[in-house]
């Protein structure tokens, strides 16, 4: 048979509301006041959730105020309410609900929930709650689940990774796959994130790739997120993605009586109401080991790159005289973290070349599917005409896959030096010997002057007439348009000058003020530098440290501020610095997990505090 109209089930409404009217069959009065309050899970580690549910059954005046816990904190989802009649009795439920989170471990305590309805008072039990410390071991706890809309019912989450061991900071492509019931009303909050802080998503999709498939017999709409995963601790570590949605839950209330199993009473979809419910759907977590980048073997020139490149090379002009610059491209390209490819390394010697420091790099892709390219470029001057060709440059990188260092050289370009002056000899002014073998060669041409030409001194023949008469000589400086001249041009100079004072003064007030930022900022992540290290926060503490060297030389010469590298430093401080030699310890203890003692992390952070308030 088909299902009523919404208009004949209005007029089905009005009808059963009349027969219970008259056969007396009125509501029964509301039960009596009564609370209860849950929470799952009662264990749960910081950087997980709880979640509780505070039931109230009878009529009350007002919702319940949560009771202040210290350490934990309580953020509302929503509310529902439900009612039931029961052989003509009514009853009804308010069940509001809370995410629970905590800034620290412990045992905790929630007092009694009160809930009030004119002179009653009702009051739930006291719940207890343990909070664990956030770690790499701890297992991970189930996710909480939800009476109302189960998550395995809403959809699932799954995780592709192919690789179950990787090294730390080597870039993993991973693939992440929602299914999701077609007849369930879903919405996706937010693209999917990595539970804790042991692994670092990156370039994820911002749109998933949306299809229709079956999955265990059911009809389901799959979206498809791909993206790289990198890990930065070491160890055997879970990996889990979550994933915030919506979920539209209907409720249905329904009137128990044989009178409504006819067809013609059918009240379902008269009586149906939906509800917003907030969900987070969990992957099943993976066991991932990491491994630390091995010391033995090493290249001086590593500077973090871990994957598969080549290199390539190139200069322009290569007809060239001595002091001329010569532009040479080096094109980094493969598969792995880009963002710690730097620069290869000019093998020149200096006392032939003038090398300048080389460009950021531009990121660019190729025609290969999961490859890029990041392409330098460098100023080199030959200082010489000696020289006959540009020496090879050499970049190393960690290969994963081989599990060992790799070096690439590039050949030698072929130069041509043109003869000229070397750049040397035009900055001491001392001629060239075998210019100076070409002056005897060529000695320069003889005058052909007149006096030259004649004998003696060839003077001027004596006169006994005047001649013609010319006019007197008037200096320049004699002329009012050019005294008018210089009197404009001086005062327009003297403006000039008064402007460029002013905007000096100006730029000299705002350097001040960038300088007294800097120094409160970097005031400041080196407090906070300090109070992780006396919380134990190692990795915390190294992340404080080496953002406040960057944040210092990105100030200072002008760049971004996350790009700058030991390596960096290096080419244009050299090796022996201080600052050098602690943002490299710094980033060892960073990407190696090669943690020092409270000592040497003490001298770290008394080194760093004095090179940035006196370099």
């Amino acid at each position: 048979m088909r299902r009523a109209t919404p208009v004949i089930q209005k007029i089905h409404a009005g009808i059963v509301v009349f027969l219970l009217l008259l056969c007396g069959l009125t509501p029964a009065p509301a039960a009596g006041l009564a609370i209860e309050a849950q929470i799952d899970p009662a264990r749960f580690t910081l950087d997980q959730e709880a979640l509780l549910s505070v039931t109230i059954t009878g009529k009350h005046e007002e919702e319940p105020e949560l009771p202040k816990v210290q350490g934990l904190f309580f953020t509302p989802l929503g509310h529902a309410t439900q009612i039931q009649w029961i052989n003509g009795s009514m009853s009804s439920s308010l069940t509001l609900t809370y995410r629970v989170r905590a800034d620290k471990t412990g045992q905790f305590t929630i007092a009694p929930i009160t809930v009030r309805d004119g002179k009653k008072t009702a009051a739930s039990a006291p719940l207890q709650v343990e909070v664990l410390p956030a770690s790499a071991g701890t297992p991970v706890q189930p996710p909480p689940r939800d009476s109302a809309a189960d998550t395995d019912q809403a959809g699932e989450l799954t995780v592709d990774l192919k690789k179950e061991t990787i090294y730390a900071g080597e870039l993993v492509p991973i693939t992440i796959r929602g299914f999701f019931r077609q007849d369930k009303k879903i919405t996706v909050k937010g693209p999917p994130q990595l539970d804790g802080d042991a692994f670092i998503l990156e370039a994820l999709d911002e749109k998933p790739l949306q299809e229709k498939v079956m999955r265990n017999g059911h009809p389901m709409v799959r979206l498809t997120w791909h993206g790289k995963v990198s890990a930065i601790k070491k160890g055997d570590l879970p990996l889990r993605v979550h994933l915030p949605i919506t979920v539209l839950v209907p409720q249905q209330r329904r009137i128990g009586s044989p009178l409504f199993n006819d067809p013609f009473f059918d009240l379902d979809n008269f009586f149906l109401s939906y509800r917003k419910k907030e969900l987070t759907l969990h992957s099943e977590p993976r066991r991932i080991r990491v491994r630390p980048l091995p010391l033995v073997g090493r290249p001086e020139c590593f500077s973090g790159a871990i994957g598969s490149f080549t290199l390539q090379t190139k200069a322009h002009p290569t007809d060239v005289k001595p002091g001329d610059p010569i532009t040479l491209t080096m094109t980094i390209s493969g598969s792995g973290n880009f963002d710690r490819v730097q620069s290869p390394v000019f093998t020149a010697n200096p006392k032939d070349w003038k090398i300048y420091p080389p460009s950021r790099g531009k990121l660019g892709d190729t025609d290969k599917v999961d490859q890029q390219h990041k392409t330098f470029e460098q100023a080199i001057i030959p200082l010489h005409g000696k020289i006959t060709d540009i020496p090879g440059v050499c970049f190393s990188f960690f290969d994963p896959e081989k599990a060992r260092y790799i070096t690439l050289h590039s050949s030698a370009i072929a130069l041509n030096i043109q003869p000229g002056e070397d750049r040397q000899t035009a900055m001491t002014g001392i001629p060239q010997p075998g210019l100076s073998k070409d002056a005897e060669k060529n000695p320069p041409e003889k005058s052909t002057t007149r006096q030259d030409r004649q004998p003696g001194l060839a003077l001027a023949p004596q006169r006994n007439e005047l001649g013609s008469c010319t006019r007197t000589v008037h200096f320049l400086y004699q002329n009012k348009w050019f005294q008018i001249f210089i009197a404009s041009s001086a005062v327009l100079l003297a403006v000039l000058f008064t402007l460029l004072w002013v905007q000096r003064r100006r730029d000299t007030n705002q350097e001040a003020m960038e300088q007294a930022r800097l120094d409160r900022h970097l005031t400041s992540l080196l407090n906070q530098a300090r109070q992780a290290l006396e919380s134990d926060e190692s990795n915390r503490f190294f992340l404080l440290l080496r953002q406040a060297i960057q944040e210092y030389f990105g100030h200072r010469w002008q760049c971004e501020a996350r790009a700058i590298t030991a390596a960096d430093i290096v080419s244009r401080l050299g090796m022996d610095t201080a600052l050098t030699k602690a943002l490299r310890a710094i980033e060892q203890a960073i990407y190696e997990q090669d943690q020092p003692g409270r000592d040497e992390m003490l001298r770290i952070l008394a080194q760093v505090e004095e090179e940035l308030d006196t370099e």
